[in-house]
C-alpha cells in the first residue's frame, strides 16, 4: 500500500559540487512502501495510550491497551467453572469405574452401564467446552494489548483513554504504522 504524506522543509537533499559538500532544504512528497492501518480485534475501553503521533517503535512496542478488568474477570470466573466440571468429571469417571467393574462381575446391566456413561460423556463434553471457552477468553485478553507488528513510525493516531472500541462489524482503525525502512523522497530540482 502506498501512502504519501507531505513534508515540507524537512528532507534535506545532498549535493555534491567539486570537493564542496553542502544540503540544501527542499519541499518534497515522502512516499513509505507499507503503510498498516492498526485496530485491535476486541470490543473494551481505552485504557492507555503508549505512543504519540510522528514517534518511531520499534517491533512489539506496546501501543495501547484495553482495560483488564472484564478480560481477568470473565478468565476467573470459567477458572472457577472449569474447577467444578473438572470435579464432576472424575467424580462420574469413577463412578463409570466402579459400574464397568459391577458389570463385568454381573451385579450391573447394560441399560445401567450406558446410562453412567452417557453421564461421563455429558460431563467430559462440558468439561472441554469449558476449557476450550477458557482458550478463547485469554486470547482476547492477549489481544486487549496491541503492539506494533513491524518498527515504523507512527503517522496517526486516533485513539484516546477512555474511548469506547467496539468491534461486533469493523474495528475502528486506532493507529496507522508506516515502515521507515522503505520508502521514496519525491522532489523538484532546479
Amino acid at each position: 500500500m502506498n501512502h504519501r504524506i507531505q513534508r515540507s522543509g524537512l528532507i534535506f537533499l545532498l549535493m555534491m559540487y567539486a570537493a564542496n559538500s553542502y544540503a540544501i532544504e527542499l519541499p518534497g512528497v515522502l512516499q513509505y512502501e507499507r503503510v498498516v492501518e492498526l485496530s485491535i480485534p476486541v470490543s473494551g475501553v481505552v485504557s492507555r495510550v503508549y505512543v504519540e503521533e510522528g514517534q518511531t517503535v520499534p517491533k512489539g512496542e506496546l501501543l495501547l491497551e484495553l482495560e483488564e478488568v472484564p478480560f481477568k474477570a470473565r478468565l476467573d470466573k470459567i477458572a472457577a467453572d472449569l474447577r467444578l466440571l473438572k470435579a464432576e468429571r472424575e467424580a462420574i469417571e469413577k463412578e463409570l469405574n466402579r459400574d464397568k467393574e459391577l458389570y463385568q462381575r454381573m451385579v450391573l446391566s447394560t441399560v445401567s452401564l450406558d446410562g453412567t456413561r452417557l453421564k461421563f460423556i455429558r460431563a467430559d463434553s462440558l468439561w472441554q467446552a469449558k476449557k476450550a471457552e477458557y482458550k478463547l477468553a485469554q486470547y482476547n485478553f492477549d489481544k486487549s494489548h496491541l503492539l506494533a507488528p513491524f518498527a515504523g513510525k507512527v503517522i496517526d493516531r486516533v485513539a484516546e483513554p477512555g474511548q469506547s472500541i467496539r468491534v461486533d462489524m469493523q474495528p475502528p482503525v486506532l493507529f496507522t504504522l508506516a515502515d521507515t525502512t522503505d520508502f521514496i523522497v519525491e522532489t523538484e530540482v532546479s
